[in-house]
């Protein structure tokens, strides 16, 4: 394993750009050696640090968080910094779950107009619900799509769209 890394084997490995590592060493979240030509050099812990630094992107921190965070590293901060990430994951499993179960919804109802008798009337009854009524003139599908976000925009709950 070698000792030093050159910045452009860095930014291959993090696939970042050399000029966002320069950055981080500006605001002193990293401080590679120099060679005796003035190339910087990235030692193993540096490569640590890059690792913070990438978990710390992810979670939306900024560069001036992420120094707090490296400048201030304990075992409870690492423990806040963990629960923090959990939280956010958590969030994006019930995000994700949310979009399955209206991706099953809408598979589902598809499915069930393959077995409609048309030229036929049916009664149905749905249980009791909100209804909301959008007083735009259509004259295009894709306009429905468009009204249909800005409704749900002004809704706390998902919605449910008839006819979908």
């Amino acid at each position: 394993m070698k000792k030093y890394y050159k910045i452009n084997e860095i930014a291959k490995l993090y696939n970042i750009k050399t000029d966002s590592l320069r950055y981080y060493e500006e605001v002193g979240l990293i401080c590679p050696m120099r060679s005796k030509s003035n190339y910087r050099l990235y030692t193993l812990n540096d490569i640590y640090i890059l690792n913070i630094i990438r978990d710390c992107l992810k979670l939306g921190y900024d560069t001036h968080q992420i120094k707090e965070y490296l400048d201030n590293r304990s075992v409870n901060n690492t423990i806040v910094f963990l629960k923090e990430e959990e939280r956010l994951i958590q969030r994006q499993i019930q995000e994700l779950n949310t979009t399955l179960s209206s991706i099953q919804t809408r598979i589902e109802d598809i499915d069930r107009t393959q077995y409609m008798e048309f030229d036929t009337c049916k009664i149905e009854v749905y249980p009791k619900r909100y209804c909301r009524y959008l007083k735009e003139k259509i004259d295009q599908d894709e306009k429905i799509d468009f009204l249909l976000t800005k409704l749900s925009e002004s809704m706390e709950e998902d919605i449910s769209v008839l006819g979908n």
